[in-house]
């Protein structure tokens, strides 16, 4: 694991503690005693949200049934997608850097009913992951910005699949990812407005793919202030987050040049345009997502 992937490795640990506040407190999670009609309730919702709709009716029309298939989750995070994928009939890997998230996990689905292996790693090198071993694999929510060399990881993602096996991407547009004053929450926390003003300021050029720093209080894990690469105190400090500016054709040529046939592509718009109109954030897409095939 380089530097940088472990400086967000140690992030993401800080913040595991709040990000599982979160859902407990907003997201489609569990408040007491779970019952079977909650449960399915919640998986539905995984299904629709982490997976999406058009990701579900994709798996569909080229895998069928995910029944007996082994899938592994890249970047896995809260593991909604996991959960979702398990629910299916799937045989699920969850594959993520931080152990903290999931421990996280682990309780969550026990308390599904839900058997998963989870596996901590390094999503661009995970060499006890056998060549060829799953039918469906999925990298879904905020996960190609936090690694290093997008073409390693893609290519990693091509091993791990048996031939025909069908990619699932889904991340933040990378239109969206450059402003200072937005953060990348759903819901009423869509936007959190920051010092500069209600209109859009650019942290960082679309086509200068970093690594851009930004600081993080290490209690937890949240990031605070953008680091300017002339700042030499801050700038690769211990509590420093490193993510990676890739353009949409960076993703495209990535995934072509691991061997991927890349079947549907498609954009997003912005969600809660009122709230989001407050920044002028509005216009921006909000997602970009990928249906791709490895190659026979």
């Amino acid at each position: 694991m380089n530097k940088m992937h472990e400086s967000n490795h140690k992030k993401w640990n800080a913040a595991a503690p709040r990000w599982k506040a979160r859902r407990d407190s907003k997201g489609p999670w569990h408040r007491g005693h779970l019952v079977p009609e909650r449960v399915e309730k919640a998986l539905e919702y995984w299904r629709e949200n982490a997976l999406t709709e058009q990701g579900v009716a994709h798996i569909a029309q080229h895998l069928g049934s995910l029944e007996g298939k082994n899938a592994v989750v890249l970047g896995s995070g809260d593991n909604f997608a996991a959960f979702a994928l398990a629910s299916m009939g799937a045989t699920v890997t969850s594959v993520d850097i931080s152990e903290r998230q999931l421990e996280i996990a682990a309780e969550r689905a026990k308390d599904l009913g839900l058997e998963i292996t989870f596996h901590q790693g390094d999503i661009s090198d995970l060499p006890t992951l056998p060549d060829g071993g799953y039918h469906f694999a999925c990298s879904v929510g905020v996960v190609a910005i936090w690694i290093s060399d997008l073409w390693q990881y893609y290519a990693e993602a091509s091993r791990l699949l048996t031939p025909g096996g069908l990619f699932v991407v889904s991340e933040v547009h990378p239109v969206r990812q450059m402003w200072s004053n937005c953060e990348y929450f759903i819901g009423e926390d869509a936007m959190v407005g920051k010092e500069g003003g209600n209109t859009p300021e650019a942290d960082f050029f679309y086509f200068d793919r970093g690594p851009h720093q930004y600081l993080y209080n290490p209690e937890t894990g949240a990031a605070t202030e953008f680091v300017d690469p002339e700042d030499e105190e801050n700038r690769d400090a211990e509590n420093v987050q490193y993510i990676f500016q890739w353009t949409v054709s960076d993703y495209l040529m990535a995934m072509i040049d691991a061997g991927f046939e890349i079947l549907h592509v498609w954009e997003e718009p912005t969600k809660n345009h009122d709230r989001w109109r407050q920044n002028c954030f509005h216009a921006l897409p909000n997602g970009f997502r990928m249906v791709c095939k490895k190659k026979q």
